[in-house]
């Protein structure tokens, strides 16, 4: 809490005076042409931009003396640097950190970090897995291969920028739907080292009734259009075009409830099973062992999630997966334009936790 309040207060003395304490990092702007994306469903961009946060000193290394120790198996080169993939929510895209607490304070907010030996020499990369309906849930559908995108873009980002391309120099976070799409590609796949989940819905059946009734509650009479709609009829399309797709345009989704019933649909709930993280420990147990795995929970979770990521620790804990869980007083995660103390401290939280050797 106390590193939080002296961050606060060096962004209210001014961003230009507080980057006098440290050594600042630089943002780079990138786009990506992603085959994965080309022709889906939705018509979204192939073309996609990508946020990167580039360490102190990147720049001002002459590439002539780029020390080839790299392809030697020496990975403590200072010369090349380990990643971060940092994936966002629903609703937002690779530029809505940096619109809300402004590119000064995001860069002084890494120095800061870095200063207090918080942050590693690292790359951070945030790629935009943003769609029509505001969320790609990082998973590959019918709407669009987003978890095919994600391996695109890191192999594009070790193409292009001097990381050391290997799974032990690599982490992934994220929030909401960000935390699932890392906590899901770590697990299945032998990319990333560690990983960490901020109030990610980890266990799709906890919270399977409170959705629906949410929505159902949202829409009297008849259910809205997405744009326009309340926030679960928003988050209900977004998520059906993933998990349970259909043929049928404009929507091409099944929704796994009937309205007004609120009765499941067992066959297209079985389609979001398929993708439930909670279901799937078992099935990458090994893998989730290798993995140094950071989940945390907000108590005062808005959108009811708390009880599905508190679902997910519990299952890791009877199958004896190391992992670390924090539970925060704390809010689901922005609110609209504000992002509150608490939730920067929970991003502070797992920072920390990637930076750790």
């Amino acid at each position: 809490m106390r590193k939080i309040l002296i961050f606060l207060f060096l962004v209210l003395i001014g961003a230009e005076s507080a980057s006098g304490c440290w050594k600042n990092w630089e943002i780079k702007r990138d786009k990506i042409v992603s085959s994965a994306l080309k022709g889906n469903k939705l018509n979204d961009p192939e073309t996609r931009g990508l946020v990167i946060f580039l360490p102190p000193g990147y720049k001002n290394l002459p590439r002539q003396n780029l020390d080839s120790s790299l392809t030697l198996g020496n990975k403590t080169s200072k010369k090349y640097y380990p990643t971060i993939y940092f994936l966002h929510g629903f609703e937002e895209n690779q530029e809505t950190y940096l619109k809300i607490l402004g590119e000064k304070n995001v860069i002084n907010f890494l120095g800061w970090l870095s200063f207090l030996g918080d942050l590693k020499e690292t790359i951070i990369v945030i790629p935009d897995a943003s769609n029509k309906y505001k969320g790609s849930w990082y998973t590959n559908s019918d709407v669009g291969d987003y978890e095919d995108y994600l391996k695109e873009v890191i192999e594009f980002i070790d193409k292009n920028y001097r990381t050391i391309p290997r799974e032990e120099c690599r982490s992934i976070f994220g929030f909401s739907m960000g935390g699932y799409g890392a906590l899901m590609l770590s697990m299945k796949t032998e990319l990333f080292s560690k990983v960490a989940a901020l109030s990610a819905p980890l266990d799709f059946q906890v919270i399977r009734e409170t959705i629906a009734l949410r929505v159902i509650g949202e829409n009297p009479g008849k259910i809205k259009e997405p744009q326009g709609a309340d926030t679960f009829t928003r988050i209900i399309y977004a998520m059906s075009t993933v998990f349970s797709s259909n043929e049928t345009p404009p929507y091409f989704c099944d929704f796994y409830f009937e309205y007004p019933t609120g009765e499941i649909k067992k066959d297209v709930w079985d389609k979001w099973e398929e993708k439930n993280p909670a279901n799937l420990i078992e099935k990458y147990k090994s893998r989730l062992n290798k993995l140094k795995i950071y989940i945390d929970n907000a108590v005062n979770d808005e959108l009811g999630l708390f009880p599905a990521v508190e679902s997910f620790h519990q299952k890791l804990l009877e199958l004896g997966i190391v992992h670390q869980y924090k539970v925060f007083k704390s809010p689901h995660g922005r609110e609209g334009e504000n992002i509150s103390q608490q939730v920067l401290k929970r991003f502070v939280e797992a920072i920390k936790f990637l930076s750790k050797e």
